[in-house]
């Protein structure tokens, strides 16, 4: 059987064709998968996109509530030390005898109690922004004092009145009908946070005279006889 060159030159172009509609329904289906893969993507982004949108829609306000919010975050952590220590509590209890009038007779100290771990904001030189991780604890100091009615509602003000952050715990009081003054304890919480800057800031302390051999005051001499 012979086939004539019209025929060779059909026959070739026919499977010219074939050969381009396999390599066309090919590539057509393989663009339509990745058109339905990009369009799923695509929609699983709108809902984030639209939130994003609302975001910058409200941006200016979103500035204004951080700038409040920071202002009320510097002005309460000023009211917490980065550290408490019981020299710190000691001078706490002398101050309150003079300012009230009470007699603190004694005086314990309680371990630092770790509150609550969280993550703050620190600014740098730069102007950009860090989180630190920041810490909270509470030290106790429970007082033993003698005290009048009147001293006892001043020393809850004195507390209360405090910069940095006091709270009282526990107050147990009894009456003394034959003094008639008031006898109890204070349990009384300190509060600091460390983190941010842990450099320690003592209290001051009054100068106190050294270099005496007679401590308590209970070493009494002898008047030189007279001549």
């Amino acid at each position: 059987m012979t086939i004539s060159k019209r025929d060779t030159k059909l026959l070739l172009c026919l499977a010219g064709i074939v050969i381009f509609l396999l390599f066309y329904l090919l590539g057509y289906n393989h663009f339509n998968d990745l058109r339905d893969e990009t369009e799923a993507a695509t929609a699983a982004l709108m809902p984030e996109l639209e939130e994003l949108r609302g975001y910058k829609a409200n941006e200016e306000q979103y500035r204004i509530g951080i700038e409040d919010s920071n202002a009320v975050i510097e002005e309460l952590s000023v009211r917490y030390p980065n550290d408490v220590r019981s020299e710190d509590q000691i001078m706490f209890a002398s101050n309150m005898e003079k300012q009230v009038g009470l007699s603190v007779t004694s005086a314990s100290f309680s371990e630092a109690v770790a509150l609550l771990d969280f993550s703050g904001v620190s600014e740098q030189e730069d102007g950009s922004h860090q989180a630190i991780p920041l810490h909270a604890f509470s030290k106790g100091m429970s007082m033993s004092c003698s005290m009048t009615y009147p001293e006892l509602k001043r020393a809850l003000g004195y507390l209360y009145e405090q910069n940095n952050i006091t709270a009282l715990d526990s107050l147990t009081v009894s009456y003394d009908s034959a003094t008639g003054e008031l006898f109890g304890s204070m349990n009384i919480q300190n509060y600091y946070i460390t983190g941010a800057d842990d450099a320690y800031y003592p209290t001051q302390t009054p100068s106190f005279p050294t270099g005496t051999s007679n401590i308590f005051g209970t070493v009494t001499t002898a008047p030189n006889p007279a001549p």
